[in-house]
């Protein structure tokens, strides 16, 4: 079984929401809690959340289980890779892959982030995989060691997540056989709803 940690981004101010997206709740746990606890099920020997806007009570809604936090100082700048940078940088340790996921992905159960996992490759050099359904690529990106530490040192324009797929120094997997529930994220109240039936 491969060794994992997960960063999970949760800094976003949820301007299309229209408040305090990841303490909406599903079943009564705030969805950034629902998230965090479905890596640390599935076996992650670390999980990283990283805060921004409303960072106490984010921090607050994660309480007793046993993730770490670490704050995105630029989070106002809109700029996600900023969180990822932040994450990978605390996340460091001797892991097979570090799974990266924005924290508003309620369909991630732990059997699913399990099924994904079980079925990376080993590591070898600059790896990243995700799960996918179709042609469509999904949550959570995993990064071998060596890739998560070239991730985290990209700048300006070149620094985005996505790249992975496209520079031809990283090798890039997808593993097939999942739904919808890798896909769909949470932006506005409808979409929560949505969600939260398909949950």
């Amino acid at each position: 079984m491969h060794t994992t940690a997960a960063v999970i981004l949760a800094a976003g101010a949820s301007r299309r929401f229209g408040g305090a997206k990841l303490l909406a709740e599903i079943d009564g746990e705030p969805m950034v809690r629902r998230t965090a606890r479905a890596f640390l099920d599935a076996g992650t020997a670390r999980t990283v959340v990283v805060l921004g806007a409303r960072a106490k009570e984010v921090e607050a809604a994660l309480s007793g289980l046993g993730v770490e936090t670490v704050v995105n100082q630029d989070w106002e700048s809109g700029e996600m890779f900023s969180s990822v940078r932040a994450g990978l940088a605390a996340a460091a340790g001797p892991y097979d892959w570090v799974l990266v996921s924005p924290a508003d992905i309620p369909g991630l159960s732990a059997a699913v982030i399990s099924r994904f996992v079980q079925q990376l490759p080993a590591p070898d050099g600059l790896m990243a995989a995700v799960p996918s359904t179709g042609s469509r690529r999904g949550h959570p990106l995993a990064l071998s060691l060596p890739a998560a530490w070239a991730v985290s040192s990209w700048v300006g324009q070149e620094a985005r997540l996505d790249r992975v797929f496209s520079d031809r120094a990283f090798v890039a997997v997808h593993i097939t056989g999942f739904g919808p529930e890798v896909l769909h994220d949470v932006d506005r109240p409808e979409d929560f709803d949505q969600r939260r039936g398909e949950t």
